[in-house]
């Protein structure tokens, strides 16, 4: 992870955000000072089905290529494809992102259809929780976090399974993300996100917690000083309320507060297959930002 940024793509469905972000210009996620050309993007789409990731035929086509960093590979869509997929409701627009081939000798004239790769892009089959916990653990930073379109469950009885009322939520304060994204068409669903965003960075640690920290943090550096020398790393132990409460802050300043705005279809292209349906039917879309300040 010392040789990579993480764009992390949670929840990605099929992978249409993921190889979207990949296409995505380096001054997108970097900053100036933060761009190294030894430092490569990698953009990981992590979904629990594998059904879904294995509908995304771009991604399938160019692993199995010999196009190292599968640049300037043509799309070629047909008409069926640019048609609501109307019989699958799990898809909602697009059954097949693309089809892709290698021959672009044959496509020298169709310099309008081909895409640049400027990231690496994976698509990872994962339980998110598990996920997000390993990455804290193993203490590797997500540059850039979003979760688009997540399931809003919209029954008030099952709100435990949206992703704030989850108790692994706190953590995602401290996978160090410099921003933060989540979209919905379900403006409440972002407000509750913040809202609970919010209460994390309220939460008064305990007694003990206080006491503990300082020994935390000195057992975290030498956790890191083991590291350096073992080939298997020895994961970081149990965040405290307080440093998850101290990192939640940090999103949360009059600097750079969050932003919770309708998203605009004609600033860019549709990201997902939801959004794409939505954008055709004319429904609004929102977007909540966090951004971390120093």
């Amino acid at each position: 992870p010392n040789d990579m940024t993480l764009i992390l793509d949670s929840g990605c469905g099929t992978g249409r955000s993921t190889l979207h972000l990949a296409q995505q210009p380096q001054q997108h996620f970097l900053t100036n000072d933060e761009a190294h050309p030894k430092k490569k993007v990698v953009v990981v789409g992590v979904d629990r089905s594998m059904h879904r990731l294995h509908r995304n035929e771009l991604y399938h086509a160019l692993s199995d290529t010999d196009q190292g960093d599968c640049e300037n590979v043509p799309l070629l869509l047909s008409e069926e494809e640019e048609q609501p997929g109307e019989d699958d409701e799990n898809d909602l627009l697009i059954q097949q992102i693309a089809k892709a081939t290698t021959n672009t000798e044959d496509n020298d004239n169709d310099n309008d259809n081909q895409i640049i790769f400027s990231a690496d892009a994976w698509l990872i089959r994962a339980d998110l929780v598990d996920f997000w916990r390993l990455l804290y653990q193993h203490d590797i930073p997500v540059h850039h976090h979003y979760v688009l379109y997540p399931n809003p469950y919209p029954k008030p009885r099952r709100w435990k399974q949206r992703f704030y009322g989850h108790a692994v939520f706190p953590l995602l304060t401290l996978l160090q993300s410099e921003r933060i994204t989540v979209r919905s068409n379900w403006y409440h669903y972002l407000v509750e996100w913040q809202q609970a965003w919010q209460i994390v960075a309220s939460l008064p640690p305990s007694p003990e917690q206080v006491a503990n920290d300082h020994g935390y943090d000195e057992a975290h550096d030498e956790t890191k000083n083991d590291n350096n020398h073992n080939h298997h790393p020895t994961p970081r132990p149990p965040p405290s309320i307080s440093s998850m409460s101290a990192a939640a802050q940090t999103y949360l300043s009059d600097q750079a507060p969050p932003q919770l705005q309708p998203r605009d279809p004609a600033a860019s292209p549709p990201w997902t297959n939801f959004e794409a349906k939505y954008d055709k039917v004319g429904e609004t879309t929102f977007e909540l930002t966090l951004t971390r300040s120093n």
